[in-house]
């Protein structure tokens, strides 16, 4: 009796084990479960207590970016089961301690330059990051381990995440393409950014807003796939000011098989407000302002690498950068942009140079944005003026 009490127990063991299942984990499963993986990366960054664009509850991020990593969060639980989403963010050492306590859903990876370190010319320079930097930052982990099937995902820090943001990628990931969005522009009103001091509050208000706001043509969302991002690198083109996202946009129109620009829509990205003119109305110091106006009268100099070498020499202002320059080659323009402002002056010189021909391939001059190697890619002239 025992025998046949023991034998009956230990087949119900053997069958319990057999059918068990592990209690769900937040640990993601191996990358080869997910159809499709993302690498979304932004710049996350920190603002003093007390500071204008602080938010409630002694959050080191500010407003706009605390709303946009909120939704993030939202829309990466809404994400399809078969496709991971890697939240990367790139930040500065000088933030890293003030960002500990914020909660932070992501893996944080380091920047080291800045426009406060390269460009010294400007007076108490801002810190913002370079895109490549974010860019190689965000993906150095996986080319380290030969991953070499993935979707980088490029978000401004104040560009926030509708609920099904990821699962509307579907049909676009599936072509292995290029795509950026355009944002809406959400009433800051209609938020009441003063009360919406918690994620649930802040994401309700947005969805009920949506449908209301307004369209946006501007570039500050790209998903670009893994066998893409080699072909180009945007050299020395920083966030936070125009038209670092005009330049990716025709680049990926230049070299990627299928790109598609995506209009404003409700399952799209957004921002709370409309910042158009932001970035239009920094203080000039009178050096700054002198070294502009000469910049704007000047139409010849030795070679655009001269000007890009004498920018990190530390010259009170930039008027140093244009003495030396002498009447020989024609500048280059940047089409997409016009300085009105320091770092839009420094940002269009950086677009300048990288739409410098530097090499020929097969009777066509490439520009400097496009990678050796990677000319084949180019489509027609190869110019990203004619895109």
């Amino acid at each position: 009796m025992i025998a046949m009490m023991l034998s009956s127990a230990i087949a119900s063991l053997v069958a319990c084990i057999a059918t068990y299942r592990a209690p769900s984990s937040s640990v993601a499963a191996p990358a080869s479960h997910y159809k499709f993986r993302l690498i979304h990366a932004m710049n996350v960054y920190s603002v003093p207590p007390g500071a204008a664009a602080a938010t409630a509850g002694g959050r080191a991020s500010p407003f706009h970016q605390w709303s946009a990593i909120e939704s993030i969060r939202r829309a990466m639980r809404y994400a399809p089961p078969d496709m991971r989403v890697d939240f990367v963010c790139a930040v500065f050492e000088s933030d890293r301690a003030a960002l500990l306590g914020d909660d932070l859903p992501c893996r944080t990876v380091s920047l080291t330059r800045s426009t406060r370190t390269e460009y010294h010319f400007i007076e108490d320079a801002k810190e913002l990051p370079f895109i490549q930097d974010i860019i190689d930052a965000a993906t150095a982990q996986d080319e380290e381990r030969g991953n070499v099937e993935y979707f980088l995902v490029l978000t401004n820090s104040d560009i926030g995440l509708t609920k099904y943001f990821y699962r509307a990628l579907m049909p676009h990931l599936r072509m292995r393409e290029a795509v950026s969005i355009n944002r809406l522009a959400v009433s800051a009103e209609a938020i009441d950014v003063a009360t919406a001091d918690d994620g649930e509050t802040l994401l309700s208000r947005v969805d009920s807003a949506l449908e209301d706001a307004d369209d946006h043509g501007g570039y500050d969302c790209f998903i670009i796939h893994s066998s893409v991002l080699p072909r180009i690198r945007i050299g020395d083109m920083f966030a936070g000011y125009p038209p670092w996202g005009n330049v990716m946009h025709r680049l990926l129109k230049l070299v990627a098989d299928n790109y598609t620009n995506v209009k404003s829509n409700v399952n799209g990205t957004f921002h709370i407000g409309d910042d158009r003119t932001a970035w239009k109305n920094d203080d000039w110091s009178e050096d700054e302002l002198a070294s502009y106006l000469e910049f704007e009268e000047l139409v010849h100099f030795s070679t655009i690498d001269d000007m890009a070498n004498q920018r990190t020499m530390s010259p009170k202002s930039a008027s140093l950068i244009l003495e030396h320059a002498t009447a020989a080659v024609v500048k280059p323009k940047c089409p997409w942009g016009r300085g009105n402002n320091v770092y839009r002056w420094v940002n269009d010189l950086n677009c300048a140079i990288g739409l410098q021909y530097n090499r020929y391939h097969d009777n066509r001059t490439i520009p400097r944005f496009i990678q050796p190697g990677f000319e084949g890619y180019c489509k027609g002239a190869c110019n990203p003026w004619l895109i």
